[in-house]
């Protein structure tokens, strides 16, 4: 197990840097450390008082990291992914599927440049986080999920529109007890429970092909593999110039995360158009937000939560 000190590192997204007090900068082996002295450091709006990196790249840019403690780097990532008007028991429960995930993916990134970034999680900064983030980081602090004693990915997604997926269907990793998928039922008073989205065929095929796709004039699209939870795995797309077939999840990011909220959708063609009419946002994997506000207003309790998004765990404090 890793604890929550030592060199953590996230990449935020950067295009903005502006800072607020006095700056030390520090250069080694190349990288470019910075220290914010009693303030913060800005990035694309974020504010950060960790210790931040800056690695040179070969086209004369640079990647920013962060260098922050587990415990230190939650409070940001709960404020980036749910409302903290939300009940305490679905701020705790996804404070530890967050703590969960993020030292997973420490531990399978161990001698990588970054251990995660702002496209795995969303992460609001690590300056001035709210006292109510910090209370409840700190009520389950070291507390993680395990699956035969083992850290596994604690995937969460915005709404699953009744039902969670299979892991392997969505990411191609293998099956497990706590990401097989489940009965949700909680999360219908979700906004993205239900939507449809109409897109052009011009619209796709551009969008694909500007991610390395070869796709001609598209005739049809259609769905392959549909999962328990309702997601399909596979689109097969037939075009001018033959059949492609995409990875379900890829396509929808290909497309915009906005227009197409998920990969549980049906598919039907109206003139130079699709019509997809889908359920929930997000990839369907693990804890459902939506219904994890819903749960804990009713009564359940954050241990019951996980334990209900992700079977047969253990929660075990580390530290």
């Amino acid at each position: 197990m890793y604890l929550e000190s030592g060199d953590f590192r996230t990449r935020p997204l950067i295009s903005d840097f502006t800072h607020n007090t006095s700056t030390t900068f520090v250069k080694a082996n190349g990288n470019v450390s910075i220290f914010a002295n009693n303030g913060f450091v800005e990035l694309n709006k974020s504010k950060y008082c960790g210790k931040l990196i800056l690695v040179p790249k070969e086209d004369n840019k640079f990647s920013v990291l962060e260098e922050i403690g587990i415990e230190e780097y939650l409070p940001g990532v709960i404020e980036g992914e749910m409302p903290l008007m939300w009940n305490d028991d679905a701020l705790q429960a996804q404070a530890i599927a967050v703590r969960t995930y993020a030292i997973y993916k420490r531990k399978i990134n161990v001698n990588a440049l970054y251990h995660i970034n702002k496209l795995d999680l969303a992460y609001n900064g690590s300056y001035m986080n709210q006292a109510k983030t910090k209370k409840i980081v700190g009520n389950t602090r070291g507390t993680v999920m395990v699956y035969d004693w083992k850290l596994f990915p604690g995937y969460f997604h915005s709404t699953c529109g009744g039902h969670t997926e299979d892991i392997n269907l969505v990411f191609n990793l293998k099956t497990i007890p706590p990401l097989r998928g489940v009965d949700c039922g909680y999360c219908y008073d979700s906004k993205y429970y239900h939507w449809m989205k109409k897109l052009g065929k011009n619209e796709i095929q551009i969008k694909l092909n500007a991610n390395k796709s070869n796709v001609k004039k598209i005739s049809n699209i259609t769905t392959e593999r549909i999962g328990p939870g309702g997601h399909c795995s596979t689109l097969k797309i037939d075009h001018a110039g033959g059949t492609e077939r995409v990875n379900a999840n890829d396509f929808r990011l290909i497309i915009g995360p906005n227009n197409l909220r998920s990969t549980s959708f049906s598919i039907k063609e109206t003139g130079n158009s699709f019509i997809f009419e889908g359920s929930g946002w997000g990839h369907g994997v693990g804890l459902c937000q939506y219904g994890t506000q819903k749960m804990a207003k009713s009564g359940f309790r954050w241990y019951d939560i996980l334990r209900h998004y992700y079977p047969e765990i253990d929660l075990v404090k580390i530290y």
